[in-house]
């Protein structure tokens, strides 16, 4: 964690400048439907062969939960 921080740029840093440029910071933004991102974060474990975030996930048990998150998104 100590290298993250040290390393990676600030969130709102990244943000801010993605958001300058006019970037898209959404799947909305470029016309991609809700439901869409929660199928392909639901199936992107099966579809995958690495150990993903969404694998993460399934391992703790919150796969269901993070996709309702990702589905109240709109």
């Amino acid at each position: 964690m100590k290298i993250i921080r040290e390393e990676l740029p600030d969130y709102d840093y990244l943000y801010d400048t993605m958001a300058a440029t006019g970037m898209p910071l959404t799947p909305a933004d470029i016309d991609v439907p809700t439901q869409d991102v929660v199928d392909a974060f639901i199936g992107a474990r099966d579809i995958r062969d690495k150990y993903l975030t969404c694998s993460l996930l399934w391992d703790l048990g919150l796969t269901e939960e993070y996709a309702a998150f990702l589905g109240s998104r709109e």
